[in-house]
This record gives C-alpha cells, sequence and structure tokens, in this order.
C-alpha cells in the first residue's frame, strides 16, 4: 500500500488511511514519509498531505506524532509502530498535547461543538479562516 511517486526512489512514499469509525471516519488521508540517511536511527519525517482540522496536525501538515520524536524513537522501532500511531490518531486525538491549538481547546472545552466543526470541514467547509478539502 505505499505509494511511490518515483519507483527507484524508496525513501519518499506516501500511505493512505481511511479510518473506519470516529469523527474522521469514512475520508481518506495521505501521509508523506521521508526515511533519511540515519534511518533507524533518526525516525522518518511524516507530514499529513491531506488538509483536516485535527488537534494533532496543523493545516499545514505537520503531525504531532510521540513514536516519532526525537525523545521516544528508538533505532528498534519500524514503519509499522509508525503507522499504527498515525491510525490511532484518529481513533484518540490528544486535546491535552496539541500541535494545533485552536482545535485541541475546542476538543478540551466542547467535544460535541468539536465534532460539528470536524464533520463540517470535512465537507469542505472553511474554519477559522481555512479552508478545508470536501473529503466526504
Amino acid at each position: 500500500w505505499p505509494e511511490f511517486d518515483d519507483p527507484d526512489d524508496l525513501t519518499h512514499f506516501r500511505i493512505m488511511i481511511r479510518p473506519q469509525q470516529g469523527m474522521w471516519c469514512g475520508a481518506l488521508y495521505a501521509f508523506n514519509f521521508v526515511i533519511t540517511r540515519d534511518y533507524p536511527h533518526v525516525a522518518p519525517k511524516v507530514t499529513c498531505g491531506t488538509k483536516i482540522f485535527h488537534p494533532n496536525i496543523e493545516p499545514t501538515g505537520k503531525v504531532c506524532l510521540p513514536v516519532i520524536s526525537d525523545m521516544e524513537w528508538k533505532p528498534i522501532m519500524d514503519l509499522n509502530q509508525i503507522i499504527y500511531s498515525l491510525c490511532n490518531l484518529f481513533n484518540s486525538p490528544d486535546p491535552d498535547d496539541p500541535l494545533h491549538p485552536s482545535a485541541g481547546a475546542l476538543l478540551r472545552a466542547n467535544p460535541t461543538q468539536f465534532a460539528e466543526t470536524v464533520k463540517r470541514t470535512l465537507q469542505g467547509y472553511s474554519h477559522e479562516g481555512i479552508q478545508y478539502p470536501k473529503l466526504l
């Protein structure tokens, strides 16, 4: 399931995740991986190629994923652990360690309104001046 833009370069690829439950259910999300020369001693770089409203993913694509942080990454870890952790972001977003502060604050303060905002942004509406793509 990895997609390679250049089949001769296995260090840059994309995976697609379609959550089967939760607020982001049904849409397809692209995550871009870059494997550096220092791998496995340095975690791969992972960004989200799909703009979504999520407390742990910036609209620019930066992903807050502890498993790939310099503090938690270990050379014995593998890509499957990263993919599992990405899937878990959709099941258990962490509003207490937000990369998108307003999304984290809304989830903490009003989970019902947060869920409605996720639903609207997945339908292609803008939020806080950010236009989101229609994914559902």
